[in-house]
């Protein structure tokens, strides 16, 4: 409380707006995940956000010894009094396990908006530094054990894809094989 009363209120909107971009993002990511039938960027989201609920209700639980409620999936500056933001974890979330689906721009867009949205409910009053940190490690734990358990693409598809992308454009491409040594994602 102290921190979020020595930021100045002009700022309000510009955290409030930053917290919405995050939530807005999240949702658009959403979308584009079903609408462009990628069956299993849809899995990683369902299985993603149901771990981060798992995951952050254990945190909530043993942090506070309640379990949180229902209005803590929906609210950033609700002030619900819980331990860590659950909708900033699910943000999070959302944009690290659709990181290996999206262009290296878009990953970068995600990564600033999850800073911003961060600082954005710390300076709101809605969660500490700490809770705001625990919010960022539920959702990186969430993710990891998703990717490990299913398996992660690193945006690169398979050969039949690529042949199949190739088709639609009128391409017949033979002998396709992987590039030996091929870049890895960066974090």
């Amino acid at each position: 409380d102290r921190l979020a009363g020595s930021v100045p209120t002009v700022f309000l909107g510009l955290w409030s707006a930053m917290a919405a971009a995050l939530g807005i993002a999240t949702m658009l990511l959403a979308v584009v995940a079903v609408a462009s039938r990628r069956r299993v960027w849809v899995v990683d989201l369902a299985a993603s956000i149901l771990a981060t609920i798992a995951f952050s209700s254990v945190v909530e639980r043993s942090v506070t010894g309640s379990w949180p409620a229902l209005g803590d999936f929906v609210g950033f500056a609700d002030r619900h009094g819980g331990f860590a933001p659950m909708r900033l974890a699910l943000c999070a979330t959302t944009l690290i396990i659709s990181s290996p689906h999206l262009i290296l721009p878009a990953r970068r867009i995600g990564r600033w908006l999850m800073i911003a949205g961060t600082f954005s409910v710390i300076a709101l009053g809605s969660t500490t530094p700490a809770g705001a940190l625990t919010a960022l490690l539920v959702a990186s734990m969430s993710s990891a054990t998703v990717h490990v358990m299913l398996g992660s693409t690193h945006a690169r598809p398979n050969l039949t894809d690529v042949a199949a992308s190739l088709r639609s454009l009128g391409v017949d491409a033979t002998d396709l094989a992987i590039t030996p040594i091929q870049p890895s994602g960066c974090l």
